[in-house]
């Protein structure tokens, strides 16, 4: 679809997504076509997404119906956009097209030949949050990503049994290698959580979806173990401590086999 679209090997592609199973569809699709992905936060401003497409010279944008309406709906985008889950919105004014996703299936593939992607060919084009200064786009390598693979994979923690659950931001370089390349290249699976996610939830989607591996940042375990600390709270402190061990058992339970 994006070489039939007019696109080159080294063009960027913005891609504005949830976590979901399209984000790594279309992160493939972008490198098997010798494109170069802008991953972007789902949390920037309509501004800020404009200003990162600009700077990165993106030829296209892959974007979600409900973030295209939240976004992009009142501003015209300079550039054609893919649409996920959405239909087609004429052109008004001479502005790109936005076009929904039923074209990917529509267009019959061209056998034309997909370019030759090298180690050195930059993969991805992340850029930073701006904690220290202006954000700047961090050019990552096809040998860069691997590179990352084959030291996690040195370390022998993970295994194509594995289930590992997406819920950290893939636009983000962290969960991006460690919940979508390393359990692609190891043979694991990936559980995603949907938009509506709620972290009291998360035992029970660990419990029902098998999964073996949760990453996840400080805050993150902070909040599991400040939801645990309450809810022992509410136990008689000499209960707590005579059952204590039923108790570890029961909260190890609650979080599966991770």
């Amino acid at each position: 679809f994006f070489l039939g679209q007019g696109c080159r090997k080294g063009d960027r592609v913005g891609l504005i997504l949830e976590n979901r199973p399209e984000w790594p569809c279309v992160y493939l699709a972008l490198m098997y076509a010798g494109l170069t992905a802008v991953p972007l936060d789902t949390q920037l401003n309509t501004d800020e997404i404009f200003c990162f497409l600009k700077d990165s010279g993106a030829r296209f944008l892959v974007c979600s119906a409900v973030l295209w309406e939240k976004k992009f709906s009142r501003q015209a985008l300079a550039i054609p956009v893919l649409l996920l889950d959405g239909q087609d919105i004429p052109a008004q004014g001479g502005h790109p097209p936005v076009f929904g996703y039923v074209h990917v299936f529509e267009n019959p593939a061209r056998n034309t030949g997909l370019p030759a992607s090298r180690p050195e060919d930059i993969a991805s084009l992340i850029y930073t949050s701006g904690t220290t200064g202006v954000p700047k786009g961090v050019m990552l390598t096809h040998a860069n990503i691997c590179a990352n693979f084959n030291s996690i994979m040195a370390m022998k923690i993970c295994r194509p049994s594995d289930n590992f659950l997406s819920l950290l931001p893939l636009h983000h370089t962290y969960p991006f290698m460690v919940t979508l390349v390393l359990p692609l290249l190891s043979g694991g699976s990936v559980t995603y959580c949907p938009a509506t996610f709620r972290p009291q939830d998360l035992s029970q989607v660990i419990k029902e979806t098998k999964v073996t591996i949760l990453q996840g940042v400080p805050q993150l375990f902070s909040l599991i173990h400040s939801n645990i600390s309450e809810k022992l709270k509410r136990i008689v402190p000499l209960v707590r401590l005579i059952l204590s061990p039923v108790i570890s058992r029961k909260i190890k339970k609650e979080l599966g086999p991770t």
